[in-house]
């Protein structure tokens, strides 16, 4: 959880779970921002690194989104503010709304699609030239997930 952040510190071997409550905006050439919050609710500004120059589809985090933040280090900048920071944007890994390592609150109950609706997903995300989101579709989750 946020509230049990060390400040300068890295937590090695932990992992965060956020939603973002923002949507992203570059803060300068090199770094992404966005408000996030955790599952008691606690917010945050969290700094991303090279965010702008990694695959990820939109170069953006959309407000709503869940992602998951390996080894989280929460600094102070300006000698005041305080910010969730990372370095280097392999250290988010994206979820999907119904993932069930999202807390119970959070997680909205999976859809049953057919072959064809996954087909016609997939194909609808490759036209918007989301090659990410294709892959969410064209390679579901096996049932033992």
């Amino acid at each position: 959880m946020l509230r049990d952040l060390l400040m300068e510190n890295h937590h090695y071997g932990t992992m965060l779970l956020l939603r973002a409550i923002s949507s992203s905006a570059m803060h300068s050439s090199m770094q992404t921002c966005v408000a996030v919050e955790d599952e008691n609710g606690d917010h945050e500004l969290l700094t991303i690194h090279d965010f702008a120059v990694t695959s990820h589809s939109s170069q953006m985090i959309q407000q709503g989104s869940f992602f998951a933040i390996k080894e989280p280090f929460f600094r102070t900048v300006l000698d005041e503010a305080c910010v969730l920071s990372v370095d280097h944007p392999s250290a988010i890994l994206f979820l999907d709304a119904d993932d069930p390592i999202l807390p119970r609150a959070w997680r909205t109950s999976g859809i049953e699609r057919s072959a064809v609706q996954w087909k016609h997903a997939g194909n609808l995300a490759l036209r918007s030239q989301d090659p990410i989101e294709a892959e969410r579709w064209f390679v579901p989750p096996s049932p033992a997930d």
